[in-house]
């Protein structure tokens, strides 16, 4: 996982797994928690709307 230096949350680059090509992101400060998974479609959609804000 890539870490982003400000804030909490680390994500992936994806990549083919078992399950196919995801985008991971988990909380940086619980490496053993859970993680979201989103398809290449809903990650690109979900970074589209964080930079309208």
């Amino acid at each position: 996982m890539q870490v982003s230096t400000d804030t909490s949350v680390e994500f992936d680059r994806g990549g083919s797994t078992r399950e196919g090509s995801l985008r991971r992101s988990r909380d940086s400060k619980d490496p053993a928690g859970p993680t979201l998974a989103f398809d290449p479609t809903a990650w690109a959609r979900f970074l589209a709307m964080a930079k309208r804000g």
